[in-house]
């Protein structure tokens, strides 16, 4: 049995460690490639050669996944912006963004100072928010300002969307919706109209009927009409009609047991039964 969502979650799993890592160890960048091509060539072995037909899945695991996608480069910048701040392998001078540090993560330059050298010293040991919050700024630092900004412009983005997602979307969507609906009745040519704004002309159904057959659109619900079923059709018809012969058959006692004649079936001849 192919199970799509435990090789997803392993296959995740091994894009996240490598995006995570790789700022501070580059050497993961080429593992993470050959991990990709190995896993991609075994998969396509082990589903077509060793494995059952898979159900029939939606599109929603995938969907899921691709949302993570962007943490995954968010945790990039976090662990490689705190790998590259590390002062003691990468020293590099305060930058002009320091101000800006300092208001965001609450630590100043001295306090900033103060909290190192009790590590240095070895008077601090555990992890505290006062040597997370210093090592944040070192984030403001010549060698890590640009992965600064682009660390805040995601922490932003994320902030407001789950405020958006999680607070504000129940009481302001149906709000956007009027609106919406509004500006589309004052003004129908508009972006805002539905269908994006196309005009879509109006037909009587006989008309519409022949415009979707020559287009190759199914333009009924009956199942002789469809090309796809139409085999099928002729087959159940075919069954039905033989059934139906053989009971008759049965019930009279002068009936000679012959097969009755094959007819294919006709767009009429269809029963009901079929339709339903």
């Amino acid at each position: 049995q192919w199970n799509l969502s435990l090789r997803l979650a392993q296959t995740l799993n091994v894009v996240f460690c490598v995006m995570m890592y790789s700022g501070g160890m580059p050497v993961l960048y080429p593992i993470g490639l050959l991990y990709c091509i190995v896993a991609y060539w075994l998969d396509r072995w082990c589903l077509l050669r060793g494995s059952r037909r898979p159900p029939q899945y939606t599109q929603e695991i995938q969907q899921v996944s691709m949302h993570f996608l962007p943490w995954a480069a968010f945790l990039h910048v976090l662990l490689t912006a705190w790998t590259f701040g590390n002062q003691a392998l990468f020293p590099s001078r305060w930058s002009v963004l320091l101000p800006l540090g300092e208001a965001i993560f609450g630590v100043d330059e001295a306090r900033y100072d103060e909290v190192m050298e009790m590590y240095r010293s070895g008077a601090a040991t555990s992890v505290t928010m006062d040597f997370v919050a210093a090592r944040l700024l070192d984030f403001a630092r010549e060698g890590t300002w640009l992965l600064m900004l682009i660390f805040l412009a995601c922490a932003a983005y994320y902030a407001v969307y789950y405020l958006w997602l999680l607070v504000l979307r129940p009481f302001l969507q149906p709000v956007m919706m009027l609106m919406v609906e509004c500006m589309t009745r004052a003004c129908p040519s508009c972006c805002c109209a539905r269908g994006s704004g196309e005009q879509h002309e109006e037909m009587p159904y006989e008309e519409a009927t022949k415009v979707m057959e020559r287009k190759g659109m199914t333009a009924s619900y009956h199942l002789f009409k469809n090309q796809a079923y139409r085999e099928a059709t002729k087959a159940l018809q075919h069954t039905e009609q033989r059934v139906r012969a053989s009971s008759t058959c049965d019930k009279s006692p002068t009936c000679d047991k012959t097969p009755t004649c094959d007819k294919s079936p006709t767009d009429s001849s269809v029963s009901p039964t079929l339709l339903a």
